[in-house]
């Protein structure tokens, strides 16, 4: 799958849930609360990212709290360039966000695409929101249907093969038509 064809499958989700697409980074407004707010969120998230660098200088190099710091380190950065509104900040820190998220799954050898996918057929299960009622999602309702991440890990093609449709059988669990418990 293409990179675009992800995007897609997110820019649905955004869409089904209602949540803000194709916004204007410079035209929006942030009252003196949710200011307050992300200057928080990204002073601690600087702090932290800080403390890890620290003590990675200070122990040796740790690979869980080294990939943890590029990875706090670039959230910290794309946080700021949405307070600062500055959008080339912000398709910068986007950009490296996902690159240290796409190293960090190479570190551990995950497969980082299937799961991404089984997250998006995942969450293209869930309930329609009421955003004044539901802004995180919280409510799944009753057709939600878990990614299945374990399944994914253990070698078997969820999206692929284990839908009540496709009657292939999956060679690495040898199910057939139905979900690897």
């Amino acid at each position: 799958m293409q990179f675009k064809e992800h995007m897609s499958e997110v820019y649905d989700f955004m869409k089904k849930h209602d949540f803000p697409v194709e916004l204007s980074l410079e035209k929006t407004e942030f009252n003196a609360e949710e200011s307050a707010m992300l200057d928080y969120a990204t002073s601690t998230l600087f702090k932290v990212s800080l403390e890890l660098e620290h003590y990675i200088k200070k122990t040796g190099n740790s690979v869980a709290i080294a990939r943890a710091q590029l990875m706090i380190e670039e959230l910290a950065e794309t946080v700021e360039s949405l307070v600062t509104k500055n959008e080339a900040d912000l398709l910068d820190g986007l950009s490296d966000l996902l690159f240290v998220t796409l190293g960090t799954a190479i570190t551990y050898n995950m497969p980082i695409e299937e799961g991404h996918l089984e997250i998006c057929r995942s969450n293209l299960t869930k309930a329609v929101r009421k955003p004044e009622d539901d802004p995180r999602l919280r409510d799944k309702g009753p057709d939600y249907d878990p990614p299945k991440i374990k399944e994914i890990l253990n070698g078997c093609a969820v999206c692929k093969y284990h839908s009540t449709e496709n009657k292939a059988i999956c060679n690495k669990c040898e199910s057939k038509g139905k979900t690897n418990e």
